[in-house]
């Protein structure tokens, strides 16, 4: 059978739901990427998942300005994963 893309995404999508939906229905995500190909679908896939509204891009190498940052936006403390 041929590679189905389309469905391949909607699977990685649905999984991502699926995940926050059974380990952090109303929590907040922060997703850190270094800009190359695999982060950055990654990314594309969370945005679209979490139909994320609020989205900044900051170097990376500003861990804790970056940290600072989501933690007052979110009022909460916060758990960056970074691809």
């Amino acid at each position: 059978p041929m590679f189905d893309a389309l469905k391949v995404k909607n699977e990685c999508v649905q999984w991502i739901r699926d995940f926050f939906e059974e380990n952090g229905k109303g929590c907040n995500a922060v997703i850190g990427i270094s800009g190359g190909k695999d982060s950055s679908v990654a990314a594309a896939l969370c945005v679209e998942a979490l139909k994320i509204l609020y989205q900044n891009m900051i170097h990376i190498n500003q861990r804790k300005t970056v940290s600072e940052f989501f933690r007052r936006l979110f009022k909460s403390s916060v758990v960056c994963l970074c691809c």
